[in-house]
């Protein structure tokens, strides 16, 4: 094992990596009676990891990155950010639905900051 890889818990890499694995888009299957085709005009659902003032880093979710982005340098979407403008959009990846956007949403919010800047030169 070699200095830069100390301390990292595979198994959270793992999970996150693994939420990939989804539903495909198309009909609903749990309600055939209403089962409708998706809009293809409907927005996909992103992780985004921003880079705030003080070097930290938030992670959300949203189907409009840049309207979001532009929110936080504004000071409108989260307490978080308000205080540490202004922030730098560093990592997004689609997901396949609002809920899979989520899931991937909490399991980055479970890594450590070493493991989160790992995944994202990983899949950046």
């Amino acid at each position: 094992m070699n200095e830069s890889n100390r301390g990292v818990n595979y198994k959270f890499l793992i999970r996150v990596n693994r939420l990939d694995k989804g539903p495909c888009l198309g009909y609903n299957l749990g309600n055939m009676g209403a089962a409708k085709k998706r809009n293809k005009n409907a927005s996909a659902w992103v992780v985004y990891v921003l880079k705030c003032r003080d070097n930290t880093l938030y992670t959300g979710i949203s189907s409009d990155v840049s309207r979001r982005v532009h929110q936080h340098n504004n000071g409108t979407a989260s307490r978080y950010t308000r205080s540490r403008l202004p922030i730098k959009l560093i990592f997004s990846e689609p997901c396949r639905n609002r809920s899979q956007a989520l899931r991937k949403e909490y399991a980055m919010k479970q890594l450590s900051r070493k493991e989160k800047i790992e995944y994202i030169s990983d899949n950046g």
